[in-house]
């Protein structure tokens, strides 16, 4: 990526919910850089009306705005070839995503996005994974809060089992156990691909404990540790926490990770289980999954208010051989407020140079930023933090 290109960065689905709070995020991180960015989509109007609500300092910080579509290839090749990092927010992946994939890997330009749909992360993985190696480009899907905290909490963690065991490390088998508790909204974009997900049905996939990676039984449990009971959480995190795994040499001898829901109380846990199995047993009818999601329209999402009444808090509980390390990752809003900075301070981390050296292919956020991207996270309110178990 030596040759010159006018664009240090373009956001594209800019005009959408969650990108034009990306694009708020960009705005106020750029802010008297002096990088050239642009922000792409399909109505330049509505463009126009995203950049003239973003905080612009100087007049050099104002973004471009380009005329792309998701089905015109030629137009998302000319994105691809006009800078050194994009942004995606346009979804669902699984149906729009492939065509910019294959742009920003012709053109040697680094490509993240929000996606959480399992079939097409694996997708991509199986079908760009060489291809993105042999150019020197990072594809990194899942860059928000699905699997940004669960990724790099466990990175994280990890960093307290090192220290604390040294080269034992390698030969331990290690068991981290992830609880989420969440209070938020689905916009419309993130309930389409939340549909497209539980559709594919991928989450299901379980991996043999005998494997040097492998998923944590899935039943129901209580930790006393958390005082919560915990359910099977059927998201992406899980497999992209295990993917890094496979990636890096240093989570132990075996690693397993499970990801769960967390609740104070049993039963209502148990409720929203069935609504969600019902849910998944629903959209398996396409005709079912179009009415679903025509409730909830794209573009339409939580307003300011309700964004900032959202909360997450990401317990992670690491085990081995009887001795315990705890760890919990905590922000306001996730889907978008904590979302929309995550994906914005990781495009800048390798538009800088800053991630993990060397890191082609498709990766994971643990893979391509390491803990790099931790302060940058924390300044935004995202804050890692390690709890001595009691």
């Amino acid at each position: 990526m030596t040759q010159a290109r006018p664009y240090d960065l373009i956001l594209y689905g800019a005009s959408g919910y969650t990108g034009a709070l990306v694009a708020e995020a960009l705005a106020q991180a750029l802010a008297g850089s002096g990088r050239r960015w642009a922000l792409a989509g399909r109505h330049l109007e509505k463009l126009e009306r995203v950049r003239s609500q973003l905080f612009l300092p100087a007049v050099g910080d104002m973004p471009d705005l380009l005329h792309a579509d998701s089905h015109d290839e030629p137009s998302l090749q000319a994105l691809a070839r006009r800078c050194r990092v994009l942004v995606n927010t346009v979804g669902p992946y699984a149906e729009l995503g492939d065509g910019l994939i294959r742009a920003c890997i012709g053109h040697g330009c680094h490509y993240l996005d929000l996606c959480a749909e399992p079939a097409h992360v694996d997708h991509v993985r199986r079908h760009w994974h060489q291809l993105a190696l042999k150019k020197k480009t990072c594809v990194l899907p899942c860059c928000g809060f699905e699997s940004v905290p669960a990724d790099l909490g466990v990175l994280y963690l990890l960093e307290q089992v090192r220290a604390d065991c040294g080269k034992q490390l390698a030969r331990m088998r290690l068991e981290v156990f992830a609880g989420i508790e969440a209070g938020g909204k689905l916009s419309g974009g993130s309930w389409a691909s939340l549909l497209q997900s539980l559709a594919a049905g991928d989450w299901r996939r379980r991996h043999s404990s005998q494997s040097r990676v492998y998923a944590l039984s899935a039943h129901p449990r209580y930790v006393p540790a958390l005082q919560r009971w915990a359910l099977p959480l059927p998201s992406i995190d899980g497999e992209v926490v295990r993917q890094s795994a496979r990636l890096r040499a240093d989570y132990g001898g075996q690693f397993g990770y499970g990801h769960f829901v967390l609740g104070k109380r049993w039963l209502p846990l148990m409720a929203n289980a069935a609504v969600w199995a019902g849910l998944a047993a629903a959209v398996q009818v396409p005709a079912v999954r179009r009415y679903l999601q025509e409730r909830r329209p794209r573009g339409l999402g939580p307003d300011a208010e309700e964004r900032a009444r959202s909360w997450f808090r990401l317990s992670l509980l690491a085990e081995s051989g009887g001795r315990c390390w705890r760890a919990e990752v905590q922000g306001g809003d996730p889907g978008y407020a904590a979302s929309s900075h995550m994906l914005a301070q990781a495009a800048l981390l390798l538009l800088r140079g800053e991630g993990v050296p060397g890191a082609y292919g498709v990766l994971t956020p643990a893979t391509a930023l390491g803990l790099a991207l931790l302060p940058h996270l924390e300044r935004a309110g995202i804050v890692f933090s390690r709890i001595v178990p009691v």
